[in-house]
């Protein structure tokens, strides 16, 4: 008896705290209010009498993003063994049947290991009580959002609770305010995947992991005692700003040696079949499909001076560039190789490097490894999973916090915070890069090409990013203090 009191007691205790108010999270000091609305007076789809549909002007964010698939895992500190091979045998030649024989040598590994990312975003602060405001009868609310900005490709990076392919998006207030936050995920993991580095990381509230600048590289050692491990290096090649314009044969010559070095490695080392694509920036293919049939056709085609000579066939070679930019390969020995476009591709300009021409840019070209024999991913993306047994979700739960913490699938992490009307949603994720084979991996470093101009890129920092159009509206039809104002 005295047992169910003391239950009953701090069942009691726990309910009393939570009506007063004691779990409440509230907002940060000196908050302001957005003013990013989307209708009312200062909303900026407020105009009166609008048209329904509207279109967005957004560059989505291609690439790896929507590409790479993704798994749940609670390990921090995952290592992987390699077994890297054998030393030499010693001793000698024995000469006498019952003499020592030569002894074989000692196995070899190497461990490597991974680490998370810490992700987060919140949205504006709202007052809940501005929902709804219209300008007066003359404000439509039935907007109709005919293009989505996001990349829906990349949902499983973009929190479930962020509305994906939802129309009338822009006549919710939450809603729009959940699309902004999913746009900033997308943007921040899309670059990360790239040039992720614990070496930016500050504090605990922020981490980077290990992007592919990172993992395919030489010099990999063991993660526990910094063992050398040259067996697991990547193929690299610095190309030293050739130009695809006057080096097209040289570049192609290269690539080709990539694709066969990485190819001997997958065979000699059992993995095979392999499934490897090449990534690049769009820009870049474009050019490059445009030469490529030349120089594959042969060797002697004199890319500089576009000599298509040795009885190639001008039209085919048209016909073929357009296959390989439009279904997105590149042939190699006669083999198919796909393409991934990615927008997040680091690159050089002529304000980057002063040594690049105006016009010109510069990039690198990867070769990376997807699955390998019996279609096993080496090249993945995980995450922490928050909703695992016994782990955050359960703590929530016996915390009796589910109205203020909460999970979408185990992949991110919510809360609310609130001052009376006044609420802000966060989410955070804590996601990593795995390649397991990064000697199955090649990137051709430091390629120039000089387009007739440059495509849009998504990114706000990138220098040819392009939005304009207002944060704050005003749409209100006439001057409101004429209503008080002495005549």
């Amino acid at each position: 008896m005295d047992n169910n009191n003391q239950l009953l007691n701090a069942l009691a205790d726990v309910l009393q705290e939570r009506m007063g108010g004691g779990y409440k999270h509230d907002l940060d000091s000196g908050f302001t209010l957005t003013t990013n609305l989307m209708h009312g007076p200062s909303g900026i789809f407020g105009t009166l009498g609008a048209e329904r549909d509207v279109f967005s002007t957004r560059v989505k964010p291609r690439g790896m993003l929507s590409v790479l698939n993704a798994f749940a895992t609670t390990d921090t500190n995952p290592i992987v063994y390699y077994l890297t091979g054998f030393t030499d045998e010693s001793g000698t030649e024995p000469d006498a049947p019952c003499e020592t024989c030569v002894k074989a040598g000692n196995m070899k590994s190497c461990r490597q290991g991974s680490i998370f990312g810490l992700i987060c975003r919140e949205t504006d602060e709202l007052n809940i009580s501005d929902i709804g405001r219209n300008v007066n009868r003359g404000e439509y609310r039935d907007l109709r959002l005919v293009n989505d900005p996001m990349l829906n490709d990349a949902s499983m990076w973009v929190p479930t609770s962020v509305p994906k392919g939802v129309q009338d998006v822009l006549n919710r207030e939450v809603l729009a305010r959940m699309l902004t936050l999913g746009i900033a995920f997308e943007n921040k993991l899309a670059q990360l995947i790239w040039t992720g580095s614990p070496a930016n990381n500050s504090g605990t509230g922020y981490a980077e992991y290990l992007g592919l600048e990172s993992l395919v590289k030489t010099g990999h050692v063991d993660v526990i005692d910094n063992t050398s491990c040259p067996s697991l290096n990547s193929d690299i090649k610095d190309m030293d700003y050739l130009s695809i314009e006057d080096d097209a044969a040289t570049i192609f010559t290269y690539m080709t040696m990539v694709y066969r070095f990485v190819k001997h490695n997958a065979e000699t080392m059992g993995f095979m079949p392999v499934e490897w694509r090449w990534v690049m920036k769009d820009s870049l293919f474009r050019k490059l499909s445009d030469y490529w049939p030349c120089v594959y056709a042969s060797f002697r085609c004199n890319a500089t001076s576009n000599d298509i000579s040795n009885n190639t066939d001008a039209m085919q070679m048209r016909l073929m560039s357009d296959r390989l930019y439009n279904e997105r390969y590149l042939l190699i020995d006669g083999e198919r190789i796909g393409v991934i476009l990615d927008d997040a591709i680091p690159y050089e300009t002529n304000g980057t490097n002063g040594d690049l021409p105006s016009g010109s840019f510069a990039s690198d070209i990867y070769l990376l490894p997807f699955t390998v024999r019996g279609g096993t991913p080496v090249l993945f993306m995980e995450y922490f999973d928050y909703a695992a047994n016994y782990g955050v979700m359960q703590g929530v739960m016996d915390g009796r916090l589910t109205n203020e913490i909460w999970s979408d699938g185990g992949r991110w992490l919510w809360t609310v915070s609130r001052t009376k009307w006044c609420v802000n949603w966060s989410a955070k994720i804590e996601p990593r890069l795995r390649l397991l084979t990064p000697h199955l991996a090649g990137r051709l470093q430091n390629i120039k090409w000089t387009p007739l101009q440059m495509f849009r890129e998504p990114f706000p920092t990138q220098g040819y990013f392009v939005d304009g159009g207002l944060t704050t509206g005003d749409n209100a039809p006439y001057d409101t203090t004429y209503l008080y104002e002495r005549q």
